[in-house]
């Protein structure tokens, strides 16, 4: 989802202060995803958003005239279930579906909530937000370890999107 002022104009801006991503709330670890792919997952999605976000606007390190500055935080790493495929819906493979479910033997989703903003440094207001929701890599079962690069095509559409997204 994203939301962006009626008021924004592109060509009002040269510059963007990039303020690197954080995990907000901080995520604690589990037993299958570790601290250390949290971090991996958090220096891929800077290294590769700063810059995409650069081919748009000039990096800068300051706020001033004519900016914008970039907040953006990872909000969640997690794994879910896979849902139900359509052959699942007959009364034998829901059973057997709801079985593998129930042992962790089921097939999981890994999945990065972002959220990110654009302020204009003059005013202080926001003039773009976005929430978004990606899937990586799916895991065998519940014990099976999260790596960062089971994660890394999350953020290379992030990266993707932020180059090829058209404003006014």
């Amino acid at each position: 989802m994203r939301w962006i002022d009626p008021s924004f104009r592109k060509a009002n801006y040269s510059y963007l202060k990039y303020e690197p991503i954080t995990f907000y709330p901080e995520p604690q670890p589990t037993a299958q995803i570790s601290k250390e792919t949290l971090q991996g997952v958090l220096a891929y999605a800077n290294s590769r958003l700063k810059p995409a976000m650069a081919e748009r606007l000039q990096l800068t390190d300051h706020a001033g005239p004519r900016t914008l500055i970039f907040k953006g935080a990872i909000t969640g790493v997690s794994t879910a279930t896979e849902g139900l495929q359509f052959y699942e819906v007959i009364p034998v493979a829901l059973v057997i579906a709801g079985a593998e479910t129930a042992s962790g033997h089921r097939t999981r989703d890994t999945e990065v909530y972002f959220e990110g903003e654009l302020i204009d440094a003059s005013t202080g207001k926001v003039v773009f937000k976005v929430v978004r929701k990606g899937f990586g890599k799916q895991v065998a079962n519940d014990t099976q370890k999260v790596t960062a690069d089971d994660l890394k095509s999350v953020v290379d559409g992030l990266a993707a999107d932020t180059k090829l997204f058209q404003t006014n």
